[in-house]
């Protein structure tokens, strides 16, 4: 799921570049609609910040459309000059926990750039998931 503005683009990538057959739009709308329709009762969404200056953008794309459906989680970017300060906002806009994608961010779990943030999300309590495949 996506920004509406980014889903078409995001979804056609997905479809070119693999062998998925996407059952959404890729869009809020729509993604929840179904979700709703095939008996989902909530969903976990697992935000990325791939560069950057993304981090900011996605945790506040998140905190919006997080609701009683939608239990979201925000990011960081390990070479962001503010990831710690913006690991804390995390906790701010309410959001569940933070996301990590060391292929798309290009470093290792074990980068020391990470241990700052991971400082940060266990003295806030904050669980953190990597995406690994």
């Amino acid at each position: 799921m996506y920004p509406d503005r980014l889903a078409k683009r995001a979804i056609d990538s997905v479809v070119r570049n693999s062998t998925t057959v996407p059952r959404t739009d890729a869009t809020l709308e729509d993604t929840g609609k179904k979700l709703k329709l095939w008996g989902v009762t909530g969903a976990a969404v697992m935000n990325i910040a791939t560069k950057p200056h993304q981090q900011t953008d996605v945790n506040n794309w998140a905190a919006r459309i997080q609701d009683d459906f939608f239990h979201c989680f925000g990011s960081v970017h390990p070479a962001a000059p503010d990831a710690v300060r913006e690991t804390f906002r995390i906790r701010d806009l309410g959001l569940y926990g933070i996301k990590l994608h060391p292929d798309y961010q290009h470093v290792f779990v074990d980068d020391r750039r990470f241990f700052p943030v991971y400082d940060a999300a266990a003295e806030l309590h904050l669980p953190i998931t990597f995406h690994a495949g």
